[in-house]
């Protein structure tokens, strides 16, 4: 018989904002099998963002500039999902 496919394509941990914004990225990866993520959280109040960086040093700049931020406004709120592509 021919294989079976299972797809793991729901994610119980992200909202769907951040599964959509993840897909953008996973989308750039042209040798990544195919599949349509979705979420089985609903959305909770916040702004995502996503910063690609082709150098460490913009990296470097855009931390600085957050730590700036919050600086100003400690009472504000920020989670960081990092990844490079060693890792990948």
């Amino acid at each position: 018989p021919p294989p079976v496919i299972y797809g793991l394509d729901i994610n119980y941990r992200s909202t769907s904002s951040i599964v959509n914004l993840s897909r953008e990225v996973i989308n750039l990866n042209a040798s990544r099998h195919v599949k349509k993520m979705k979420s089985a959280s609903k959305d909770k109040k916040g702004r995502l963002e996503l910063h690609i960086f082709d150098a460490v040093e913009q990296r470097n700049d855009f931390l600085t500039e957050v730590e700036s931020l919050l600086s100003i406004n400690p009472q504000d709120s920020l989670g960081i999902l990092y990844r490079n592509n060693i890792s990948a």
